[in-house]
């Protein structure tokens, strides 16, 4: 399995939640990581994700909402 494999099927497991902005992959110390991109600061229960996600690490990073910049 790749990576774009294993974010397809977080995808199809998380379905759409609301606190779920994206799920990207990027490289942490060389290896291949699934990124999970957060729109709120409370944590939803992914504890299953601590030990990586098919074999694959998980990073969760939280931001607050996203709005227009102003002129």
């Amino acid at each position: 399995m790749n990576a774009s494999q294993a974010v397809q099927e977080l995808r199809e497991y998380l379905g759409k939640p609301q606190w779920l902005h994206s799920i990207g992959i990027g490289s942490v110390g060389g290896k291949e990581t699934i990124f999970l991109y957060l729109t709120t600061s409370r944590s939803p229960a992914l504890d299953f994700l601590a030990n990586g996600w098919k074999g694959f690490p998980v990073v969760v990073r939280r931001f607050g909402s996203l709005a227009p910049l102003g002129k």
